[in-house]
């Protein structure tokens, strides 16, 4: 995926240390641009995996009232790599299932580890520095062709069951994760999260992005759970919306989230993805954007799955009471491994 305001080069997974301009550094930010593929599908790398998972890379929490964007406020931390081993501290394992992925480089440079679910262990290929950034888990020298490493993750398994029944978010909940920024240089809007009791803000309070808050509103803000409403709004933006990577462009001044739910109706992922994490936020569930790629074709040859670079995606994740992060795809035609999105193919 390639915007043509040069959004990202998805054949590096640079965060941090390239040179500015340098066409293989990546800017984690989503502009809502259009696609503009190479001429050649490329193969990033090949997947060694019980079955197609969406592959993480980082998730994006921060919003600046236009887009979202990579941000760890309070968690940086200096991981140990011994003889090519690099344990993750923390890996949560609720809810989840256990999953091993095998992963070989090719056309691609990479300083961001990949990994199925909550990754718990890399062994392999993974340099002399590694580093946890929020979760995402960081490589120096960055990786390329010919390197590979295999990663022990956990793998969000919760169902309706479990989502129906958990609790509002915990009080010590980061804010940032309910947050909206009313615009470019807005005003932050905070709102109680879901099922706490407290009024949410009124529509227009959040400027800008009144119609998205009135839309999230009238979609889901009747729900009796929190559950429900994520999935009422994933649910309205597979049925109502068109996948198009090349959507037309917003008029001068318009916020692209807000004229994509409210105009046009047409774009990919960073549309559907950047939307839903949008309309949750205005109703206090905390959510955050995901970027990483799904998981290719399967290879009866190699016995592989075979990732291009047009399997640059991005996602959804919803925090849970109880569960922890859950994985939800809104963009039509995906669909993410549990039994929790209405795109499961579980």
């Amino acid at each position: 995926d390639r915007t043509d305001g040069a959004w990202l080069d998805w054949t590096s997974w640079e965060v941090a240390g390239a040179s500015t301009g340098s066409a293989s550094a990546l800017d984690l930010e989503q502009r809502y641009g259009q696609l503009d593929w190479s001429g050649e599908p490329r193969v990033v790398m090949r997947v060694a995996s019980d079955r197609r998972r969406h592959l993480r890379a980082a998730a994006l929490e921060g919003f600046d009232g236009v887009a979202f964007s990579l941000d760890y406020p309070g968690r940086y931390e200096e991981l140990s790599a011994r003889e090519g081993v690099v344990a993750v501290p923390d890996a949560d394992r609720r809810f989840a299932r256990a999953v091993r992925t095998g992963v070989a480089l090719e056309a691609t440079r990479t300083n961001l580890l990949l990994s199925a679910g909550r990754p718990s262990r890399f062994v392999g290929d993974v340099g002399d520095r590694v580093d946890l950034l929020g979760e995402s888990v960081r490589v120096q020298p960055a990786l390329g062709r010919g390197d590979g490493y295999s990663v022990d993750a956990w793998v969000p398994d919760a169902g309706p069951d479990e989502l129906l029944g958990a609790p509002p978010p915990p009080a010590g909940l980061p804010p940032h994760l309910t947050e909206v920024r009313a615009g470019p240089g807005g005003h932050t809007v905070d709102v109680p999260a879901w099922g706490g009791g407290q009024p949410r803000p009124e529509p227009e309070d959040f400027g800008v992005y009144e119609g998205v808050a009135r839309l999230a509103d009238r979609v889901a803000g009747s729900a009796a759970t929190q559950y429900a409403a994520v999935n009422r709004i994933e649910a309205h933006l597979r049925r109502e919306y068109a996948y198009d990577e090349r959507p037309p462009s917003p008029e001068a001044g318009a916020m692209p989230i807000a004229d994509f739910l409210e105009v046009s109706g047409r774009g990919f992922c960073q549309q559907f993805a950047g939307s839903m994490t949008l309309m949750l936020r205005t109703l206090g569930v905390p959510s955050r954007v995901v970027v990483g790629y799904t998981g290719g074709r399967f290879d009866p040859g190699s016995g592989t799955w075979v990732v291009i670079d047009r399997d640059a995606h991005s996602w959804v994740e919803v925090y849970f009471s109880g569960v922890g992060w859950v994985p939800f795809d809104p963009t039509p035609g995906r669909a993410v491994t549990g039994r929790a999105s209405v795109s499961s193919p579980d």
